[in-house]
């Protein structure tokens, strides 16, 4: 069946982030959390690793697909993960 009708990020694990000023960045579709700092967050996604640096930082709410990270946001970088053989 295609899902002609529905957007990318709804039928494939692709991640949805939403960045709101530099305070609130909402992540859907990760994939687990690999390290939390109040500086530093990593998460993963099915494009590699995410990091999120900042200052501040915490989860206002964190479920095994979602996450919510508020604080100072000062960017956010993808790290492209080799393939295991």
């Amino acid at each position: 069946m295609q899902h002609e009708f529905f957007p990318r990020e709804v039928t494939s694990n692709v991640p949805r982030i939403t960045l709101t000023g530099h305070e609130r960045l909402h992540v859907e579709q990760h994939r687990g959390l690999i390290d939390y700092a109040p500086d530093n967050i990593v998460l993963r996604t099915s494009c590699g690793l995410m990091r999120i640096a900042g200052a501040g930082m915490n989860f206002g709410m964190y479920t095994a697909a979602e996450a919510l990270i508020t604080g100072r946001i000062d960017s956010v970088s993808f790290q492209v993960q080799e393939a295991r053989a």
